[in-house]
């Protein structure tokens, strides 16, 4: 908590209690998570214990740049997937921000996004707001835990980047540089805390791989 003296004209007189009352900075009220993977996967943030089967998740130097790997194997039901090992960080409250940069390489079975820390990664109707490519193009999901809405809103692009957006009526999701939301969902919206997420599945037998350079995630808590 920082505060500071209230700022006054020559000769214009002050309040003790101006000194403690104007100007008030919290800074946990925008709380900034920020990880470029520069220096790999730290194990001491991050949690790859719903990666399952043939799934890896591990960093890889490739097209001349350092990734983390999430490649799900050709075994049927096989996943990579890593979430935030702390648990649980955000909730749609904390009106959070999202954002993810995402080669995806295979384009059937991924999906990124805030999701609740429990929840088996590809579970129908799972809690969170989210991005799922599937057959080639990108969907923007949000869902309570019993129900989800899903729209499709491009076509699946090699690499871009994500945003996903809480406000106090809706859930909105960018991609690229667009200012304007390519969709805005204000169903279904989960009312469970959330964090980071993301995973690939295998399709059939052919394995899907997503890569990451860095993820980011912004709280603008409604209640400062």
């Amino acid at each position: 908590m920082l505060r500071h003296k209230a700022i006054k004209k020559v000769l214009e007189k002050g309040k003790a209690e101006e000194w403690n009352d104007d100007h008030t900075i919290d800074p946990s009220n925008i709380i900034l998570f920020w990880d470029d993977f520069i220096e790999g996967i730290n194990p001491n943030r991050w949690d790859t214990g719903q990666t399952t089967g043939s799934g890896d998740v591990y960093v890889a130097f490739e097209d001349n740049h350092m990734f983390i790997k999430l490649d799900s194997g050709t075994t049927s039901g096989s996943v990579a997937s890593m979430r935030l090992k702390v648990g649980n960080v955000t909730h749609k409250d904390d009106l959070p921000i999202a954002v993810f940069s995402v080669n995806a390489v295979n384009k059937d079975k991924l999906e990124f996004g805030l999701m609740d820390w429990g929840t088996d990664p590809f579970t129908a109707n799972q809690s969170g707001a989210y991005f799922r490519i599937k057959a080639g193009k990108v969907y923007a999901v949000v869902g309570n835990g019993s129900n989800e809405t899903e729209i499709e809103i491009a076509t699946a692009q090699d690499y871009n980047v994500y945003w996903i957006k809480f406000t106090s009526t809706n859930v909105q999701f960018y991609v690229g540089d667009r200012s304007s939301p390519v969709a805005s969902i204000d169903t279904n919206i989960p009312g469970n805390p959330l964090t980071i997420k993301i995973s690939a599945g295998t399709y059939d037998t052919t394995a899907q791989v997503l890569r990451t350079d860095f993820v980011g995630l912004i709280r603008n808590r409604k209640n400062a």
